[in-house]
């Protein structure tokens, strides 16, 4: 049995010159497009751990984006072996995924759905109360320029610390914006983005994220 872990969003905007200038954006789950159909319903969600740390290193270069995600949980349940992902990407570009985790190993899903569906898959089944860690990493191509300068990620799952590292191959990028965003972000609840001076690699901690927010950074 597999375990549908959570909705990690990443995305890609028009460049940001200002904080207040609106601009036309598509955010992703490992990385869904908001202009494209979304079935958050499509997988039965079922609680089998506990989220301790989501670990998200990203390395940004102009042509390819290196994404490596590192879990950190408590199983809940016994009898699963597999823990599901879901990548989104641009339909023209590609997308290579490697577990990192001895032991693991990805199984791509043939699933209709707009997402890119895969299960990292542990040789053993989890046993509850334990703490299980796994860590893979995806290489998606950038080619066609279509990913710009931002990623986000969205808590659909509690979750007790959420560690964003990003790394960009750029030396004109001199600041780094954080922004927590409720479903909208003229949502009243979103809150003002904070500016840092970027230095890389970019450090940003996010102690017991709220359920049903998105944390984005962008440059």
């Amino acid at each position: 049995m597999c375990h549908y872990l959570c909705g990690g969003l990443h995305g890609r905007q028009k460049r940001v010159k200002a904080q207040s200038e609106s601009s036309k954006s598509v955010v992703n789950s490992v990385l869904i497009s908001r202009e494209m159909p979304v079935f958050p319903g499509f997988l039965e969600i079922i609680r089998v751990v506990e989220h301790n740390i989501i670990d998200i290193d990203y390395y940004v270069h102009k042509n390819e984006i290196v994404y490596i995600k590192t879990c950190t949980s408590t199983v809940l349940a016994d009898g699963y072996n597999c823990i599901h992902n879901r990548i989104t990407w641009f339909p023209d570009e590609t997308v290579t995924v490697a577990p990192l985790t001895p032991g693991t190993e990805i199984e791509w899903l043939n699933l209709r759905d707009t997402n890119r569906n895969f299960n990292v898959r542990f040789d053993h089944n989890l046993e509850k109360g334990k703490i299980v860690t796994f860590k893979f990493k995806a290489v998606l191509s950038n080619h066609h320029q279509h990913f710009e300068n931002f990623f986000s990620t969205q808590v659909i799952t509690p979750l007790r610390s959420l560690r964003v590292h990003l790394t960009l191959d750029d030396a004109s990028v001199t600041q780094v914006f954080t922004q927590k965003i409720a479903n909208s972000p003229m949502n009243i609840r979103t809150e003002q983005p904070k500016v840092s001076p970027y230095s890389a690699p970019y450090h940003w901690n996010i102690e017991n994220p709220e359920l049903n927010f998105e944390y984005k950074i962008y440059w």
